[in-house]
C-alpha cells in the first residue's frame, strides 16, 4: 500500500506544471496522503514506522558488535524490529490544524508576477503555488495570506524591499500573529523605514482586527531565509499565547511550538506516562523551546532543567513556568553539547536518576550531543521524539545502543518501547517516541 500510493504520486509530479495543475501538483508535494481515507493514512503511517525500526535492527544486526545477547532477544522478541511498536496514535483533528505556517515570496507559475506559498519543482523550473487550498491550512491563515498578496499588489508594497517570506502563528482562540520578512541585501535604514510605514498604513487597526491578527512583526532575513539578522515589531502585542492540557504558553515569534495544538496533547499526555511511570527525580529537557514539556512533567519529577539555543525560547520558558506557577523549572541557553553532570547538580545533590527528552529538528542530533548525552552517567532514560525517524535520527538511534568506545562514552542505552503520534495528517510524516533506559 506504502509504495503504491507512492507510486502514484511520483507519476503525478512528472508532469509539466502548469495554471491548470499547480494545486494538485502542491497538494501532492506537501501532502500526499489527502486523496486516502484517514484510516488508511494511518495504516500507511504504521508501516513507515515499522520500516524505520526495522531498519535500525538491521543495522545494529549487521554490526555484531553492537548486538548484545539482550538487543539480540529484544529484536527476536519484537518481530525483526528494534523495540516493541505499540502503534499509531490518531490526530484529533486531521485537517485545518496547522497554527504555524511558513511560505516564501516568489514567482508565481506564469513567471511574472509575485505569489505566496509553496516552492514546486527545482532549479530554473522552480515556482510558487499558494497553499490555499491544501486540506492542512486553516481557513483564518488563507485570508491572512490573501491579505499579504493583496498588499504585494498595491503602492505601498513597491518600496523597493526585496520580499522574501510570510510567517502566520495562530492559536485556540482564532488569534493570529504575522511576520512579514524581508531580505537584508541593500536594505538601507531609509529603505527600512518605508517598508515600515507601507506594511503600517496598509494594515491598519480595523484591517488587523478583521483577520483577528493581535501581533505583527517585521523580520530582516539574510537572502536564504536561513538567519533573522533583525526583528521588528508594528503593532499589537509582542506574543502570541496557546493553551495546551490546562496550561497557557507565551510564544515568541522563532520559538518552538508544535504545529498541531490537539495531537500534541495526544503525544505530550504519552510522555508524561511515561516519565510518571519512572519516577525520576530530575528531568532534562534538550531543545526545550518554549518550555512545553517540563511545565507539562512538572508534577512528576521534583527537579526540571531546560536548554535551547534560541534566547526568546529561553525567556518564553522562564515566563512560562511562572505563567503555570511552576517552581521546579530552570532553564539555560545552550545546546545538547552543553549537557553535563554538572548540570544537573540541585541544591548541592547530583540527581543520578535524571531522564532526558530530547525533541530534534528533522535532522536529529549531531554526533557531539548524542557523546554528551551517553557520557553523562546520571541520565538512566531517555526519551527520543523524532519527526523523521527514517532520516539522520536512525543514526542517532544506533549511536545510543552501541557498545561503550571511546568515541561513544558512556553505558549505551537499551531500547525499551516505541509509539508513533500522527501530528501531521494529509502528510506522511509522524512523530516517534522512542524510550530507551540503562
Amino acid at each position: 500500500m506504502y509504495n503504491a500510493a507512492y507510486k502514484n504520486n511520483s507519476l503525478r509530479r512528472s508532469k509539466t506544471l502548469t495554471a491548470e495543475n499547480q494545486f494538485e501538483r502542491l497538494a501532492e508535494s506537501a501532502t500526499p496522503l489527502y486523496r486516502h481515507p484517514y484510516e488508511v493514512q494511518l495504516e500507511i503511517k504504521h508501516q513507515i514506522m515499522e520500516k524505520a525500526l526495522r531498519k535500525v535492527a538491521n543495522i545494529v544486526h549487521s554490526k555484531r558488535k553492537y548486538c548484545s545477547e539482550k538487543i539480540e532477544k529484544i529484536i527476536r522478541d519484537s518481530d525483526g524490529l528494534i523495540c516493541p511498536f505499540l502503534g499509531i496514535k490518531p490526530a484529533p483533528q486531521t485537517t485545518n490544524y496547522r497554527n504555524k505556517l511558513q511560505l516564501l515570496i516568489y514567482q508565481g507559475v506564469d513567471g511574472e508576477h509575485l505569489t505566496i506559498g509553496l516552492i514546486v519543482g527545482r532549479g530554473e523550473n522552480r515556482v510558487c503555488v499558494p497553499t490555499d487550498h491544501l486540506k492542512n491550512i486553516k481557513s483564518q491563515h488563507t485570508k491572512i495570506i490573501q491579505s499579504t498578496r493583496d498588499f504585494l499588489q498595491s503602492p505601498l508594497s513597491r518600496c523597493h524591499g526585496s520580499w522574501k517570506g510570510v510567517l502566520i502563528r495562530s492559536n485556540c482562540w482564532d488569534q493570529a500573529m504575522l511576520v512579514v520578512q524581508v531580505g537584508s541585501k541593500g536594505l538601507t535604514e531609509e529603505v527600512l523605514e518605508k517598508v515600515k510605514c507601507g506594511l503600517m498604513s496598509y494594515y491598519t487597526p480595523d484591517f488587523t482586527a478583521d483577520l483577528g491578527i493581535t501581533s505583527m512583526y517585521l523580520q530582516v532575513t539574510s537572502e536564504n531565509m536561513g538567519i533573522c539578522k533583525s526583528q521588528h515589531h508594528l503593532q499589537g502585542d509582542m506574543h502570541i499565547y496557546e493553551q495546551l492540557l490546562g496550561h497557557k504558553f507565551r510564544i515568541s515569534p522563532n520559538a518552538f511550538f508544535q504545529q498541531n495544538t490537539p495531537a500534541a496533547e495526544v503525544m505530550y499526555s504519552l510522555v508524561h506516562q511515561i516519565v510518571a511511570s519512572r519516577q525520576s527525580k530530575m528531568l532534562i529537557d534538550v531543545g526545550c523551546g518554549v518550555g512545553t514539556i517540563g511545565i507539562l512533567m512538572s508534577d512528576v519529577v521534583d527537579n526540571i532543567l531546560g536548554i535551547d539555543m534560541v534566547d526568546s525560547a529561553i525567556a518564553d520558558a522562564i515566563f512560562n513556568a511562572d505563567l503555570n506557577d511552576v517552581k521546579n523549572a530552570s532553564y539555560v541557553v545552550g545546546t545538547a553539547r552543553a549537557v553535563s553532570k554538572s548540570l544537573l547538580v540541585k541544591d548541592g545533590v547530583v540527581h543520578d536518576d535524571t531522564v532526558a527528552v530530547v525533541n530534534p529538528c528533522r535532522n536529529g542530533l549531531n554526533k557531539k550531543a548524542i557523546m554528551r548525552l551517553r557520557g553523562c552517567d546520571a541520565i538512566r532514560q531517555l526519551i527520543y521524539i523524532s519527526c523523521k525517524p527514517h532520516g539522520n535520527a536512525l543514526v542517532n538511534f544506533v549511536d545510543l545502543i552501541a557498545p561503550q568506545s571511546e568515541e561513544l562514552p558512556g553505558i549505551p542505552f537499551t531500547p525499551v518501547k516505541a509509539v508513533a503520534v500522527d501530528m501531521f495528517p494529509q502528510t506522511v510524516h509522524s512523530e516517534l517516541i522512542i524510550t530507551f533506559e540503562r
